[in-house]
């Protein structure tokens, strides 16, 4: 597949975009696959509560994360992909989306501290929440969307899978049982706080940035250009990272939260690694789409399409045979909950990355951020309303199929607005 991909550029592209394509895939890994390796021991040690517990802290955090990036991730690397050869001007966005994401993370830290200190929940475990929150420190170093937009990102994943395999392994040596749970949330921010800080210092040094103080309306402008992701973003949070949120709160069961979290967390892994291919291609498309080669752009987006899909199929068959076997890897039991769960959030490998192809490739790129707001915003409100009913009455259950029937939701609305500019073009 692989081969067929490279076929769709030019020499220099293909190149480029290929060497972004093996950088991303080993920052995902360490993102999303690593981590993996430790969720056994941790099931094991921390038991279904702590463990639930844990993931219901972070599934909280992510907010802040979605706060901080304010959807920077698209809106600035497109930006500087368009204006890469203007040092000037890529000084200028750097230092002012810098500016901006610590002054949400300001925000966020006091919108932290007024949840935890004003709901009981929170409250009985508010440093655990603290520590979580170094996740988000580091997720305002990491210029990951200043790499992509030079298409220059093996400068920063060298940093990114070491610091990942240092802290995953730290786990196996310093958490023996479950009052290490708080334990586990230092490791765990000090994983994505130690490769940002040496990202940050590496987008800094050798670029030969000096940063400038933008002025206010400089933040206004950028918040402006980019509110229209954030919102998405927003409507995206509300059901990925939501869904375990809810079903904690909904039920109140840790353990209900730790048998969800281990399935859509494998499966969400596994479906990360086709993520650096649409990330590679963002920049890439995004200089197609600027100028007059939208046609050669879209029929990328089709190739991608027609080539992934079979291998999606056949990983989403092999998730249905070996459930059991990966959950007693997981888990050590072949727990009927977490197994029922895998095998239907499995489906969203396929949906999700079409979502993700068409609207963040396609919608985007094309500059209909509005539409894709709208269309992932109201698929988050469908989730809220499926997840709280569901999960009610199913548990862990009903939290698999809410996020399964909110991409299949999300996959139509965006269906609908390509089908529209289809038909007018």
């Amino acid at each position: 597949m692989l081969k067929k991909l490279k076929s769709l550029y030019n020499q220099n592209d293909k190149k480029q975009v290929f060497s972004n394509f093996v950088s991303l895939s080993f920052m995902q890994a360490a993102n999303y696959l690593i981590p993996l390796i430790a969720i056994p021991y941790l099931v094991r040690v921390l038991g279904n509560d702590r463990f639930g517990l844990v993931m219901f802290a972070q599934a909280f955090i992510q907010y802040f994360i979605i706060l901080v990036d304010f959807g920077f991730e698209l809106t600035a690397t497109r930006e500087i992909s368009i204006h890469r050869n203007d040092k000037q001007k890529i000084t200028e966005i750097f230092s002012t989306v810098i500016y901006t994401k610590i002054l949400l993370l300001l925000v966020s830290f006091i919108i932290l501290t007024i949840v935890v200190f004003s709901f009981n929940k929170f409250r009985q475990e508010c440093l655990l929440y603290y520590l979580s929150f170094g996740v988000v420190i580091g997720q305002v170093l990491f210029p990951v969307w200043f790499f992509q937009g030079i298409e220059r990102m093996k400068y920063i994943m060298y940093f990114n899978v070491l610091s990942k395999i240092i802290f995953t392994v730290l786990i196996f040596f310093t958490i023996f049982s479950p009052a290490d749970y708080k334990l586990y949330a230092v490791i765990y921010s000090g994983g994505f706080i130690f490769s940002g800080f040496f990202a940050f210092l590496v987008a800094l040094y050798m670029n030969h940035f000096h940063f400038i103080s933008p002025s206010i309306q400089k933040i206004k402008e950028q918040i402006a250009k980019t509110k229209d992701v954030f919102i998405s973003n927003v409507g995206i949070s509300l059901y990925m990272t939501s869904t375990s949120f809810i079903l904690g709160v909904v039920t109140g069961r840790n353990d209900v939260v730790g048998f969800y979290t281990i399935a859509e967390k494998t499966v969400r892994g596994i479906r990360y690694i086709v993520s650096p291919i649409t990330q590679a291609l963002f920049p890439y498309l995004s200089m197609r789409f600027s100028g007059n080669t939208k046609k050669e752009a879209i029929l990328i987006l089709k190739k991608l399409i027609y080539y992934l899909t079979p291998a999606l199929i056949i990983c989403i068959i092999g998730i249905f045979i070996f459930t059991e076997k990966i959950v007693q890897f997981l888990t050590g039991s072949a727990n009927p909950s977490t197994i029922l769960d895998m095998r239907i959030i499995s489906s969203i490998l396929l949906i999700g990355t079409f979502n993700n192809v068409l609207g963040i490739l396609g919608l985007i790129n094309m500059k209909m951020e509005k539409e894709f707001k709208n269309n992932v915003l109201l698929s988050g409100f469908f989730n809220i309303v499926v997840c709280v009913i569901a999960s009610y009455y199913l548990l862990d259950i009903g939290a698999s199929i809410s996020i399964v029937a909110t991409e299949l939701f999300l996959f139509l609305l965006i269906y609908r607005n390509l089908l529209k500019i289809y038909k007018n073009a």
